[in-house]
């Protein structure tokens, strides 16, 4: 479906002569892998105009990657941190499950109104400790003011400062040659990841898939994550010309990608295969919970 997103932008750029695939949080390059076989396979000129970049700051990863992707090894660069030199060529973005594992700065509006940043301090025995405080920077009240709902209201509630999937975005959507992004994560708009209809925030520790409770405690032995507000990701990029469209469910994108005729016209399809699409397109499954949003440079997106 991925590969489906982009060959669809790629007949609306008129079918440039090269084409970069940008991803970023690419892992052991599963996703990189199933788009490039998908396209050699059903979209083979563009196939030969494609460069997949993959952007992993892990080196275990990369190595993993750069096994995995070795059939299509002169279509493919992989990459520890952005270059500019990597948006040099028309370009289309795709992230899935990246933002969300941005830092962020947790925060809070306390109960005099103020808005608060939480301070982690070690102790002597090794464990740490939460502190509100003055926020560290001026653009975590700017943040707040324009993506946190009803920060004034006068309501304490906790919540997630996203800088850096701010920053993120707006680099991207700034780049001359960048014409598309594709972004799959778990997250919602912003009244429904922020705001005191959630006071205790999205922040959230997982070990061994299993939540943890003490977030602060758990500090280098758990994964951390934050809800995408997705209005920061689709503001920023209206700021600077582009186009979204309206944020959608993994499930219905997914669909309209064409996800069910492919499922029932693919033959060879096992039925673990035929089971994992059912978890992704049925009610309250896991299509459910990701959202997808699409945002275009320089024309409408898709559909």
């Amino acid at each position: 479906m991925f590969a489906t997103w982009v060959a669809e932008v790629w007949d609306r750029l008129d079918r440039p002569k090269e084409l970069a695939i940008v991803e970023f949080g690419a892992g052991k390059g599963s996703l990189a892998k199933a788009m490039l076989d998908a396209l050699r396979t059903e979209r083979p000129l563009l196939y030969d105009a494609a460069r997949s970049v993959l952007v992993e700051c892990s080196a275990a990863m990369r190595s993993h990657a750069s096994t995995k992707l070795g059939e299509h090894s002169e279509r493919v660069e992989i990459v520890a941190a952005l270059a500019p030199e990597i948006f040099e060529t028309t370009t289309v973005v795709v992230s899935n499950e990246f933002v969300d594992a941005l830092p962020v700065h947790a925060a809070r509006v306390s109960d005099s109104g103020e808005v608060e940043e939480l301070y982690v301090t070690a102790d002597a025995d090794g464990g740490f400790t939460g502190a509100f405080d003055r926020p560290s920077t001026g653009r975590i009240a700017e943040y707040a003011e324009r993506f946190v709902p009803q920060v004034r209201s006068g309501r304490p509630f906790a919540f997630e400062v996203g800088l850096d999937a701010l920053d993120w975005v707006n680099g991207i959507t700034r780049a001359q040659h960048v014409r598309a992004v594709l972004t799959v994560d778990y997250g919602d708009v912003a009244a429904r990841v922020a705001g005191p209809q959630r006071p205790e925030g999205t922040l959230r520790a997982m070990r061994g898939r299993l939540p943890v409770k003490d977030v602060v405690g758990s500090l280098f032995e758990a994964d951390m994550t934050a809800d995408v507000n997705f209005e920061v990701l689709a503001s920023t990029a209206i700021a600077n010309g582009w186009v979204p469209r309206e944020l959608e469910t993994q499930a219905n994108w997914l669909c309209r990608m064409g996800a069910i005729e492919r499922v029932a016209s693919a033959a060879s399809a096992s039925i673990a295969e035929r089971l994992a699409m059912k978890t992704l397109l049925a009610p309250g499954g896991l299509g459910d919970r990701l959202r997808v949003l699409e945002m275009s440079a320089d024309c409408p997106a898709s559909g």
